[in-house]
């Protein structure tokens, strides 16, 4: 029994020989086998040569005497902060990147469109006639033509309007004729009268100036100039020189 275990100790010991002689065999072949390869070198080599191909390096002392390599980054390597993006010039060219600095601006941007241009109706004023009448000369004489207030739009003829004004005139003499009354109702009756008929003229459109105009002159006015009350354009225009126009 003893002889067979020492002929298995043999067996067992030949083959671990065995093992390790064909490991070191592998070992040294592999290690011949890259030393003939073209462009490879040996540790020493490349350490005399600086490692081809990977910027120059150079050896700093760190804690423990292990040294470290500080490497400079080889050409295409890009120093970006994580989660930054890096477009190669030749890729921008081609998907039309362009790239500008960051400045505070107002965005604009132009809308072609159809639409309808329309006028605000709360702007406009018409100018209407108290009274019927004639057109004697007209200022503006064309659509769309910009006016300013108080410039005059056109010369009217009235009757009525001329009676107006010498119903006036003759409430003003009579107030002059009767201010020396003793009677006080007889010079509050004729300052009535006066302003009555001084509003009816302010009703038809005719200004304190006018008046005041009548008042100095003494006599009616057959004709009546009609002033633009505000500013704006002429929109629509139906006085026409000669044309008989009625209230309204």
């Amino acid at each position: 029994m003893n002889q067979d275990m020492r002929r298995k100790s043999f067996v067992v010991g030949v083959a671990v020989a065995g093992l390790f002689v064909g490991a070191i065999a592998g070992f040294f072949a592999a290690h011949r086998m890259m030393s003939d390869m073209p462009g490879t070198e040996s540790s020493g080599e490349m350490k005399g040569h600086g490692m081809e191909g990977m910027g120059n390096v150079k050896e700093t002392p760190m804690e423990g005497n292990k040294p470290m390599r500080d490497m400079e980054l080889m050409p295409g390597m890009s120093d970006d902060p994580a989660g930054a993006v890096a477009v190669p010039a030749v890729a921008r060219q081609l998907i039309g990147v362009r790239s500008a600095p960051a400045v505070h601006a107002t965005l604009e941007e132009e809308i072609r469109t159809v639409g309808t241009v329309g006028y605000d109706e709360r702007g406009f004023t018409q100018v209407t006639l108290k009274t019927a009448g004639w057109v004697r000369k007209v200022f503006v004489d064309s659509i769309g033509r910009p006016v300013r207030k108080g410039e005059p739009l056109f010369i009217f003829y009235s009757p009525d309007l001329m009676a107006t004004q010498d119903e006036y005139l003759l409430a003003l003499k009579t107030r002059t004729q009767l201010a020396e009354s003793p009677l006080d109702e007889v010079r509050t009756n004729a300052d009535a009268l006066v302003a009555s008929a001084r509003e009816r003229l302010r009703l038809w459109d005719v200004t304190d100036s006018q008046i005041a105009a009548l008042e100095h002159r003494g006599k009616a006015e057959p004709v009546l100039t009609i002033y633009a009350p505000s500013s704006g354009i002429v929109m629509k225009r139906d006085a026409l020189p000669g044309k008989y126009v009625e209230p309204g």
